[in-house]
């Protein structure tokens, strides 16, 4: 029995042993600490963004802290709400993730990329050789079926909707179709640079964005996302509303400066507005790097410090 125990100990060990050699982890933290002030008053606060890389995953951790003085007495927030903030194992063939925020097809937009979509896993199982690819995914909560080779073949569904869209390898053009509940829709894209288009028409006026919150029945929608080196935008139009997500980013006085702009409109009997707008500014110094952060909307912060890596 001691025998068995020990074998089995050091089998452990060897496993340990060989694990750390291969995997090799690497780790990042990222720490940051400052005044900040918000509706709720001013308070002294931290962050702790962690990165780690092994084998073939990456984990992406953030864990936040406030300290405010309130009624002669210190108080403070823990937030680790993001202890799994991004988690990534890619085989290549078999991908597994959380968090994923990229939209569904880098060759154009859908209406499933309007708003937030929902965080939840993303498992994909791929295929390729060297002119074709086949991939099948689950993707927080959508499924997605698609072929690349001379041409693109993509199948999406979601809840009780469907697209289906076929167009040359490099999304130059497209033709799409596919139902939302009751409702069909054709749709016709390209893609031109940097920009890409797509335009849809509905048989009945429905609710066209699964993940926007408000909005109002549409019939004809229009899709338009701008990927550059300084500035990233989607918008979507229908004939009763539109939405904008964009940011812009610059360089100045030695730093880096991002500008970044939600907005939501809808033309009700009382029009609705909703406008968030992001700023953000970091100069290094050395090996510290100075921050600065602005948010305007439904909450109102600015936040600055120093930055520490290890």
């Amino acid at each position: 029995m001691k025998k068995v125990i020990l074998l089995f100990i050091l089998s452990i060990a060897l496993l340990l042993i060989t694990f750390t050699s291969f995997a090799k982890p690497i780790t990042h933290a990222f720490f940051r600490i400052g005044p900040s002030l918000s509706s709720k008053g001013i308070s002294f606060s931290g962050s702790v963004d962690f990165f780690l890389d092994f084998w073939v995953a990456h984990v992406e951790s953030d864990f936040s802290i406030d300290v405010t003085a309130s009624n002669n007495a210190l108080v403070v927030t823990p937030n680790a709400s993001d202890i799994f903030k991004y988690v990534d194992f890619n085989w290549k063939t078999l991908r597994i993730e959380y968090g994923a925020t990229r939209t569904v097809f880098s060759l154009f937009p859908t209406v499933w990329d309007i708003g937030k979509p929902p965080l939840g896993w993303t498992i994909t199982l791929a295929a390729s050789s060297a002119k074709n690819a086949l991939s099948f995914s689950m993707d927080r909560g959508s499924y997605v079926a698609r072929y690349e080779g001379s041409i693109f073949v993509d199948a999406f569904w979601y809840n009780d909707s469907s697209l289906f869209t076929i167009g040359p390898s490099k999304g130059e053009f497209f033709l799409s179709g596919g139902n939302s509940g009751d409702a069909y829709f054709i749709g016709v894209g390209g893609k031109l640079g940097d920009l890409s288009m797509n335009f849809l028409g509905f048989s009945s006026a429905i609710n066209v964005f699964p993940n926007l919150e408000h909005q109002i029945p549409s019939r004809y929608v229009g899709i338009f996302k701008y990927n550059s080196e300084r500035i990233r935008a989607i918008l979507a139009i229908t004939e009763n509303e539109f939405n904008l997500e964009g940011s812009s980013f610059f360089k100045m006085f030695g730093g880096s400066l991002k500008i970044g702009i939600s907005t939501n409109y809808v033309n009700e009997t009382i029009p609705y507005l909703s406008t968030e707008a992001e700023l953000s500014f970091e100069k290094p110094f050395g090996d510290k790097l100075f921050f600065l952060k602005g948010v305007y909307g439904e909450k109102n912060s600015l936040w600055a410090g120093m930055e520490w890596r290890f």
